[in-house]
């Protein structure tokens, strides 16, 4: 069929809303709803942001004398000039209410007036949960409430904090959401039109949104799968509409990033391999010098240095050539407890080598709770390696502990490995993951990278967060489930 003739995704959508013209309705209803919703988050917000900046105007120094207010303290200088302030941020805002509250709700001051310095709020029982998350430095609003004269209102609460930075209160801003009474009229208007628009156009329209959404999810997968990394399997074509050109448009562009992709690794492998050559005579040289008994010990000395640098670099060459070797995982059942104890040797190794002290001051801990999963055996073993270095290297000098976990959740298989160091900032957990991202003074920035690609290989997944222990944890996700494992620990 020539190309002008071919029903569009257009022509149909505008057909079926011309033909049940009603379905309008029930898209305003949800519009409506969206509208009130916001307008409901928003007030929210505000309120919130009033009581931050009704914080701010509250010195303090102030802060621990504010929480010691009991009936009779109205009528202090400090009491008049906080009251002050709340009552002039209250008209500048226009807002209903501003106070301050102290643990277990006493009011402590109120634009409002009428009730004693540190009496209890009515409301302390009924915000109990916002105020133990205000005292515990968060801030939130609560929901819609039916106050005074029948209007609707909200509370906003944010932590009053002292000098040392310790919440001792709360301000409490109270706002009415008059705006959102005439949303309920209209919505009953529009729930009436809707169910009727609902009734005619229902079956309709269910079909043609399963003709639209259908294809476009197996493209939704299809990309996810390229993201992924997997550049293998071929985009399906789905028919000679506009999803069909788009369906072909992402077969080509997989079809491209693979012969880049193949190019980039191959140029990768080609430059590793010219480098590995001249750095291998290098390090041969290097050791020769350091053996030759004729040196005196500060040439000895500084020929060391020169060959553990020249190990390092030759370490990074072996990254790149590894983060350039195509990844297919050959799965196997994989005992990672036997192969740790093969690793475990290799670290200290390299440790013992770069530091050039005999013993790396690490307390290596393992906890299996399951000891087998299903996985490449070679990647595993890799995956083990990078996180431990990456973990050991992390500690530094000073040593510290590494802790390493294998336990099931669910039908995933989950190896964990933890440290005491420094940790990473939560805002750079993406960031660490990418290729030549790295936290140290030294290093391609391969390796944890590298981890993710080979899991993600398995169709798995890497997390990071703050580890028990104080430094980070890497968490790898493999979605099958493990054998049956004896579990223990040492």
């Amino acid at each position: 069929m020539p190309r002008h003739l071919r029903p569009s995704i257009r022509y149909r959508l505008l057909a079926a809303f011309a033909a049940f013209l009603g379905l309008l309705a029930l898209l305003s209803f949800w519009i409506e709803r969206q509208a009130r919703l916001a307008l409901e988050e928003e007030l929210g917000r505000k309120l919130v942001a009033i009581a931050a900046a009704a914080s701010t105007s509250v010195s303090s120094d102030l802060v621990p004398v504010l929480v010691q207010f009991h009936p009779g303290d109205e009528e202090s200088r400090t009491y008049r000039n906080i009251q002050r302030r709340l009552a002039d941020l209250k008209e500048a805002t226009g807002v209903e209410r501003l106070g301050i509250w102290g643990p277990r709700g006493r009011i402590l001051v109120d634009t409002r007036g009428g009730a004693p310095a540190g009496a209890s709020s009515v409301g302390a029982e009924l915000y109990g949960t916002h105020l133990e998350a205000a005292m515990a430095g968060e801030a939130s609003s609560s929901i819609l409430f039916l106050g005074e004269a029948g209007r609707v209102h909200k509370l906003g609460f944010h932590p009053l904090a002292a000098r040392d930075g310790r919440p001792m209160a709360v301000v409490v801003a109270e706002g009415n959401a008059d705006v959102l009474a005439s949303a309920k009229t209209a919505r009953r208007t529009l729930l009436a039109v809707a169910a009727a628009a609902l009734a005619l156009g229902g079956v309709i329209a269910w079909g043609l949104a399963a003709s639209v959404t259908r294809p476009l999810e197996r493209l939704a997968g299809a990309a996810r799968r390229i993201g992924r990394g997997d550049l293998e399997s071929p985009v399906p074509t789905l028919g000679s509409d506009e999803v069909g050109d788009l369906s072909r448009s992402l077969e080509r562009m997989r079809g491209d990033l693979r012969q880049r992709d193949q190019q980039l690794r191959g140029m990768v492998a080609g430059v590793a391999h010219e480098i590995r050559n001249p750095l291998g005579g290098l390090v041969l040289y290097a050791d020769l010098v350091t053996s030759d008994p004729s040196l005196s010990a500060e040439g000895r000395e500084q020929a060391g240095k020169i060959l553990r640098e020249a190990q390092i670099l030759e370490r990074i060459v072996e990254e790149f050539v590894t983060f350039a070797r195509p990844v297919e995982p050959a799965l196997a059942d994989v005992d990672v407890g036997r192969l740790w104890d093969e690793v475990r040797p290799l670290v200290e190794g390299r440790l013992r080598e770069k530091s050039g002290r005999p013993d790396p001051p690490i307390r290596w801990e393992h906890v299996w709770e399951a000891s087998r999963l299903r996985a490449d055996a070679r990647h595993v073993r890799q995956i083990l390696l990078n996180l431990a270095l990456n973990a050991a290297e992390a500690l530094g000098s000073g040593g510290g502990t590494v802790r390493l976990r294998l336990r099931r959740r669910g039908g995933e298989a989950v190896l964990e490995l933890e440290d005491s160091g420094p940790g990473v900032e939560p805002a750079r957990y993406d960031e660490v993951l990418r290729p030549f991202a790295t936290t140290k003074p030294r290093g391609a920035g391969l390796g944890l990278p590298m981890v993710r690609r080979l899991v993600e290989a398995h169709g798995g997944s890497v997390a990071l967060d703050r580890s028990e222990l104080g430094g980070l944890a890497v968490r790898v996700c493999f979605p099958q489930d493990m054998t049956a494992a004896e579990g223990g620990s040492a």
